[in-house]
């Protein structure tokens, strides 16, 4: 095909997408190059806006706007309906889009190790991390989890991003909680000192399957109210 001819890159663009699975895994390329195309449609058709509209209030955008902007640009894409101003027809502008999503890949990136684990890291740690300085990361290391490499993505089953995802997952069925699973990505304490501030951390990561009931019990918290204990005593 002319489209490839001298462009070894759109070569490799095209093999691992034909090959892709169809799953959000850690080590799935196809995934992570097909979502830096549609980044990069957006940011074509609809960066200007949203830098605009970001000029007025930071949190604006037209994904704040438009709950199906999705189908929007589905309904553009299937009928070509919009080819920015500088492209002489869509053939055009998805070529120039395609090498604009290889270009944003981290320098140095070879196209068959552009893993999607690479790019949907965690980002999970505790308020206080944020406000230290960037001289100290082994502190704010130690308050929050490994950057580990995730699988999934938004709106789909396994819903976890750098800054979104699951609170928790949880599968069970009345009558049979000995049954069921559940994950979640800290653990119970907030307190970093604690062994339980990021337990069970690793078993989100992997979604491996935890129990959904508590264990033995291994300390009680017993809240009293303000006077009770000296009356008592």
């Amino acid at each position: 095909m002319r489209a490839l001819d001298g462009h070894p890159d759109r070569a490799a663009f095209r093999r691992l997408v034909e090959t892709w699975d169809g799953r959000a895994d850690t080590d799935a390329v196809g995934y992570r190059l097909l979502r830096a195309f549609y980044y990069s449609l957006y940011d074509a058709w609809f960066g200007a806006l949203d830098r605009q509209m970001s000029a007025v209030a930071p949190e604006l955008g037209y994904r704040a706007a438009n709950s199906r902007y999705e189908a929007t640009m589905e309904t553009l894409a299937d009928h070509h309906a919009w080819i920015p101003h500088g492209f002489a027809d869509w053939r055009a502008f998805v070529l120039e889009r395609i090498d604009h999503s290889i270009a944003q890949l981290p320098q140095g990136t070879k196209l068959d190790d552009a893993r999607w684990g690479e790019r949907n890291r965690s980002a999970i740690a505790h308020p206080f991390a944020r406000i230290l300085p960037a001289w100290l990361p082994w502190v704010r290391g130690w308050l929050g989890t490994p950057a580990d490499p995730l699988p999934g993505d938004i709106n789909m089953p396994r819903v976890q991003s750098p800054a979104f995802g699951a609170s928790e997952r949880f599968a069970v069925s009345p009558g049979r909680e000995a049954d069921g699973i559940f994950e979640m990505p800290g653990g119970q304490s907030g307190n970093p000192m604690s062994p339980y501030f990021i337990a069970g951390h690793e078993t989100w990561v992997h979604g491996a399957a935890a129990p959904f009931l508590p264990g033995t019990a291994v300390h009680t918290l017993k809240l009293i109210a303000a006077g009770t204990h000296q009356a008592a005593g």
